[in-house]
């Protein structure tokens, strides 16, 4: 296979070398010969037999016949000098004598400033002579812009905010000189130090203990919120994971009544895992203040839709295991939540502390009334409900056409009670 042709050398980018050459040098070359002639066709041709050439007062140099004239001209012995005052200048008379510039008569020096012009315009012959790979560098400059304003684009639509929301400035960023300087300012962070220690679940162990024991000694109702905190996150480890709770619930538990409430109290209503804290404040109050702040949770999470109720789980099962007359008619008020995971553990919890021996005529009507519900869709839900009622065998001929209309495969009704099969 023959060798492909070695591409052509680069011409130059000089703008004469591409002006001089082909079509154009002939151009150029007609050009100035035919300025050139007119040129000295208008330098050397006498003006009018009365005058010839031209002349220096100072140093005249006329012909025979001629005399030198004020107005630098030869003027003929005897011719009228008024009527050819300046004739030997190129334009004529009254061009205002020799060399002149651009006039109304014969002379050319136009024509210079318009071959000047045109020859030395580098933008307009620059797009004639441009380099091989233009086009390649100007494609590859117009992708690198088009990727600049994508990834600006892209930059802004992460970062930017939601509409109508401004971001929250960064607390540290905007720490005040008079925060570095004063007391409260170094309290504050010396709390936000060890606050954010306690509950960083990739730290050490040993970090976090000492993180706990300097709050403890702080001993402020945020220094215990901020202890309390350390429930809600689980550690790398789960064995040092649960050491450390066990040992912060210990220590909570030795802390002055009061404050161990009132920090509680604030702690449940801002955070979701409670469960610790919970257990905490049974072992401490008394059967009065749990309830009020039992009430105080109840009051924030009623039995209405909620986009994560593992918070609304743990305290109905923190209280279903309270012996309490106010638990039932707690737990049946949140029988009708729209969650189905909350009525699935409210039913177990009703059905765990229903006594068998002591029939239950409201729980009866309200777990009948759940089974027949024709917007219940939980499968699992009427089947706990007949397998509970089964076990603890209440006479239930008083709602009878609710459970024959809902009974499955796996259970039957004689009348009175409900028997598994």
């Amino acid at each position: 296979m023959a060798r492909p042709a070695a591409a052509a050398p680069a011409r130059t980018t000089w703008p004469f070398g591409q002006l001089l050459g082909g079509p154009r040098l002939r151009a150029v070359s007609g050009l100035v010969l035919g300025l050139a002639s007119a040129t000295l066709s208008a330098c050397f041709n006498p003006p009018a037999d009365a005058v010839l050439f031209a002349c220096t007062p100072d140093a005249p140099a006329c012909p025979d016949g001629y005399t030198c004239a004020d107005d630098g001209c030869c003027h003929r012995d005897g011719s009228d000098l008024s009527a050819n005052a300046g004739a030997c200048g190129l334009g004529g008379p009254g061009t205002g004598g020799p060399g002149t510039g651009p006039g109304t008569g014969t002379g050319t020096g136009w024509h210079w400033h318009w071959l000047w012009h045109w020859l030395w315009r580098p933008h307009q012959h620059h797009r004639h002579h441009r380099h091989p790979n233009h086009h390649r560098h100007q494609r590859r400059q117009q992708h690198q812009q088009r990727h600049r304003r994508q990834h600006h684009f892209q930059h802004q639509l992460w970062h930017r905010p939601p509409r109508g929301l401004t971001p929250s400035p960064d607390p540290r960023s905007t720490l005040a000189l008079k925060d570095l300087f004063s007391s409260s300012g170094r309290s504050k962070n010396r709390l936000d130090r060890h606050m954010r220690a306690v509950i960083n679940q990739y730290g050490q162990s040993a970090e976090r203990y000492h993180a706990m024991q300097e709050l403890l000694e702080i001993g402020t109702i945020p220094a215990i919120v901020g202890l309390m905190r350390r429930f809600t996150i689980n550690s790398s480890k789960s064995i040092e994971d649960e050491e450390e709770k066990n040992w912060l619930s210990k220590r909570l538990s030795d802390l002055d009544k009061g404050l161990l409430l009132s920090a509680a109290r604030e702690f449940c209503v801002n955070n979701d895992n409670i469960a610790w804290v919970l257990r905490i404040v049974e072992d401490r109050a008394n059967g009065r203040e749990e309830w009020e702040l039992f009430d105080a949770l109840l009051e924030k999470h009623p039995p209405v839709y909620e986009r994560d109720p593992a918070k609304k789980l743990q305290l109905l099962t923190h209280i279903a295991e309270i012996e309490d007359p106010r638990v039932t008619e707690i737990l049946l008020r949140y029988l009708a939540d729209p969650d189905e995971t909350v009525r699935f553990q409210v039913v177990d919890s009703l059905l765990d502390i229903a006594d068998d021996k002591h029939p239950n005529e409201a729980l009866q009507d309200a777990l009948t009334a759940r089974l027949a519900d024709p917007s219940e869709d939980s499968l699992r839900l009427r089947t706990k409900i007949l397998t509970g009622l089964a076990r603890l065998k209440w006479d239930l001929s008083a709602y009878k056409e609710r459970i024959v209309a809902n009974l499955g495969n796996e259970h039957s009704f004689d009348g009175a009670r409900i028997k598994e099969r």
